[in-house]
């Protein structure tokens, strides 16, 4: 999304500029990257104490969006980027880590004297930033004029750490009192500082816009925000994600056996299903449906429905192909039923860009009964290779997926609701059935493959909360 939102705003006619931390993975020759003459040391102020970093600049790839890498080598240079304090050996300077960001961020547009009129914040890692600009005098006084919109992902992680890390980052013991917009539970919250301030609070599609602020969906792991979202209900909004289609489409996939479209997708999905059968060493079954999950393997994802099913999926005429890690109980059982089952179950952790595309390219059914699902990139992608989706009614799942029906012929592919894997075996056989029909599938198959999951739209929607923001007062202070 950081990456293909900002070429689909620019295209509108605005101007755009990137922040974000040249992690250890961001390769200076895959984005141009270059040193600012002015900006190769800029001193960061954090409350009272200062960290250094160079400014990079580099463009988003294919594209003239200018990005500015924040060069840190003893915050950034690690293993894999933040997630908060469960992700691990880093845990104890994460909080160090995306302060800085949010930091270095708004004093790099006053250095640059560059202010925007709307700072789109990407997700907790950014959500600090609506709390400074209007809770911290330097940058109140500065960019009092700009709004900010703090787009919500997944709630899984919310930036939480103890209260003694908060003196680190420079806040007072008065910011940490119970009600402030940083504490939550006896803790920091950086992303219910964000969603307390922000002007404009946004989710990845509509339907889980609704069910964040519905009292019906006891599950979602909100952990203490429910109700400070739903105080923000008219300030809440849900727009669809795109996906990258420069990156994310069979018609010009060069990492594909074949590259397809509308005309001849039978035949790339069948070269594209060979391929991948032997890349998994799978038996070359072509009449075999190949059920593919992507998906972090994790409780949220559904992978307790799957698990506990598996001796009910081996019963179906299938192959099956899981993409992906998460909760070592799940990849050691998978790994286990694809030591027993090697002719019928592979297990890839991944990430492995050339397989996640010849996945695609290859498996006939897109399977996931997740227990939420914010905003659906797996499915999106899947159904534009011409993947059925087999899915359960959840967030961008609901809004993405209409239940087929034979008598009047609708709908792009197969649903159910309740969380049980009864169900979702239920829906899997209503999709197998239909596999026999082979011109009934691929017209399943066109109506995936013609969907348009640009980015266009949602660009527009969010330019026109933009402006509303605009034309508002600030929400907060």
């Amino acid at each position: 999304m950081a990456g293909a939102l900002p070429k689909a705003l620019k295209g509108l006619g605005h101007e755009v500029r990137l922040i974000t931390p040249r992690y250890r993975t961001i390769r200076a020759r895959h984005y141009g990257l270059r040193d600012v003459a002015r900006l190769q040391s800029l001193a960061i102020d954090i409350g009272q104490s200062r960290q250094e970093c160079s400014i990079k600049s580099g463009f988003v790839v294919g594209s003239k969006v200018q990005v500015y890498f924040l060069d840190n080598h003893i915050l950034y240079d690690k293993p894999r980027p933040c997630l908060d304090r469960n992700e691990g050996s880093d845990n104890s300077e994460c909080h160090l880590r995306i302060a800085f960001l949010d930091h270095a961020a708004l004093q790099l547009t006053m250095h640059l004297r560059w202010f925007p009129d709307i700072i789109h914040c990407n997700g907790w890692q950014t959500a600090l930033v609506p709390y400074l600009i209007r809770c911290n005098d330097r940058y109140r006084d500065i960019l009092g004029s700009t709004r900010t919109l703090v787009h919500l992902h997944s709630f899984d992680n919310q930036g939480i750490f103890p209260f003694q890390m908060a003196a680190e980052i420079g806040f007072s013991r008065s910011e940490l009192e119970p009600g402030q917009p940083l504490e939550s539970n006896g803790q920091v919250s950086f992303l219910k500082a964000g969603v307390a301030t922000a002007d404009l609070l946004v989710t990845v599609s509509p339907t889980y816009a609704r069910e964040i602020l519905s009292d019906d969906e006891p599950d979602l792991p909100l952990s203490g925000l429910r109700g400070e979202l739903s105080e923000r209900g008219d300030e809440l909004f849900g727009i669809p994600n795109g996906i990258d289609t420069e990156v994310w489409n069979p018609a010009s996939d060069s990492s594909i056996p074949r590259k397809y479209h509308l005309d001849n997708f039978v035949e790339g999905k069948a070269l594209g299903k060979g391929a991948l059968q032997r890349s998994l060493d799978l038996p070359l079954k072509p009449e075999v449906p190949l059920v593919a999950v992507i998906s972090d393997l994790t409780d949220n994802k559904g992978l307790d429905l799957l698990t506990e099913s598996l001796k009910e999926l081996l019963s179906l005429p299938v192959q099956l192909v899981f993409y992906g890690s998460g909760e070592p109980h799940y990849e050691e059982t998978l790994r286990s039923q694809a030591e027993q089952h090697p002719d019928r179950i592979a297990l890839r952790p991944g990430p492995d860009d050339r397989l996640h595309h010849l996945i695609l390219a290859g498996a006939d059914v897109h399977l996931s009964p997740s227990r939420c699902e914010p905003c659906g990139q797996n499915l999106m992608r899947s159904l534009s290779y011409g993947m059925v989706p087999v899915v359960r009614r959840t967030g961008r799942l609901a809004d993405a997926v209409e239940e087929y029906s034979t008598a009047e012929k609708r709908g792009n592919g197969f649903t159910f609701t309740r969380y049980e894997s009864s169900e979702m075996l239920k829906a899997l056989r209503r999709a197998l059935e239909l596999y026999s029909d082979r011109t009934a599938w691929q017209e399943l198959q066109r109506r995936g493959i013609s969907s348009d999951f640009s980015w266009t739209q949602p660009a527009e929607r969010l330019s026109e909360l933009y402006q509303q923001a605009l034309s508002r007062p600030p929400f907060y202070g």
